[in-house]
């Protein structure tokens, strides 16, 4: 969350509000210390679901939008 008051007048959580300009996990001395634990729980997650639903696959090819820095999939049909 970027909580800097050049940037915004009030620190709040607002998940909505304009003019948030996205700084995900970060990288290289900004790198967020939770991001291990958070991709950790994002192959858990996952391993779940594919254990739960041992038939699940894509039903179409998945969009995937070539950013500058990083390529963002922006849409990812599933059939169960």
């Amino acid at each position: 969350m970027n909580i800097n008051p050049n940037v915004y007048s009030k620190v709040l959580f607002k998940i909505i509000r304009s003019g948030n300009r996205h700084i995900g996990f970060g990288g290289g001395f900004h790198a967020c210390i939770a991001a291990v634990f958070a991709r950790a729980e994002i192959v858990e997650i996952l391993q779940g679901v594919l254990k739960s639903f041992p038939n699940l696959s894509l039903s179409i090819t998945s969009t995937i939008l070539n950013g500058q820095i990083i390529r963002i999939l922006t849409a990812l049909r599933l059939r169960l």
